[in-house]
């Protein structure tokens, strides 16, 4: 998954924790 935070907050959708150490999913 290529997909950075920045790219599914623009799509507008939840972004689960791919790779992510912020939580945005809010885990």
């Amino acid at each position: 998954m290529t997909r950075t935070a920045s790219t599914m907050l623009e799509l507008g959708t939840p972004a689960p924790d791919f790779h992510l150490p912020e939580p945005v999913t809010g885990r």
